[in-house]
């Protein structure tokens, strides 16, 4: 090629002009690129999507895991009932645990039911201020939870509701010197039961709020099963009951 015609090429060039062949030319390099570029951009998408669905897996692991956890504590918990407040004699291990036998015996008692806890113990560390040598200075200080192992969940039910019943009972002294009066007393329930539990506590005080404001007085809110329901007793000229509504 001539001088000319290469300086003639490079006019052409710097002024847009570009011959056929020289724009297949570029068309095909366009083609290539675009090609390459999509070939790399469905390769990051299915590395993107398999990391995504490995986070997906491992995820979904472990609220599984999480899940058969808090269902085995739960089985395991089923049978049990905790008592609150019952004063716990640290001095000697042995005495701690005939005194603690002895309460549940009185407590039992008190409440008039026939079943037996097939084991019992206190629950957590003893607290560092419990730990003094000497019978005044073991007594009186922080106690820990006593746990009640039953043999079924028929007679820890029953065992409970006797406790609650019995201790809403007017005594005929001034004074209250039950024990059950001095203690309480709850199913053994696991963290996220409790966090589960206390919500449904507070959606019953916020049912109660409502009822107390709009002045309903037959409104009876209660917990039962999981639910909050209002068992009240309506007049039949207010129309259904609102002891049927479940909230």
């Amino acid at each position: 090629m001539k001088v000319g015609e290469v300086e003639e090429k490079i006019t052409n060039i710097e002024d847009g002009e570009f011959t056929d062949k020289m724009i297949d030319a570029v068309k095909s390099i366009t083609r290539d690129q675009n090609k390459e570029i999509k070939t790399i951009v469905e390769k990051k998408t299915m590395e993107q999507r398999e990391v995504n669905k490995k986070m997906v897996l491992e995820i979904v692991g472990e609220e599984k895991r999480k899940m058969e956890s808090e269902l085995e504590e739960r089985m395991k918990r089923k049978t049990n009932l905790i008592i609150f407040g019952l004063e716990e004699d640290t001095t000697e291990k042995d005495a701690g645990i005939k005194k603690d036998r002895a309460a549940i015996e009185t407590i039992l008692g008190e409440i008039k039911v026939s079943h037996k806890p097939i084991n019992s113990r206190r629950l957590g560390n003893l607290p560092t201020e419990n730990l003094a040598t000497g019978s005044e200075m073991g007594r009186g200080k922080r106690t820990r939870p006593l746990r009640l192992i039953f043999a079924s969940e028929v007679a820890r039910d029953e065992t409970l509701r006797s406790f609650h019943r019995t201790r809403k009972e007017k005594v005929t002294e001034e004074e209250d010197t039950r024990l059950i009066s001095k203690v309480s007393m709850r199913m053994d329930m696991t963290p996220k039961e409790r966090e589960e539990d206390e919500a449904l506590y507070q959606h019953l005080i916020k049912k109660r709020e409502i009822s107390k404001n709009e002045g309903d007085e037959h409104a009876i809110w209660i917990r039962r099963k999981g639910q909050v329901i209002n068992i009240g007793k309506y007049p039949v000229d207010k129309g259904p009951r609102e002891a049927k509504k479940k909230e």
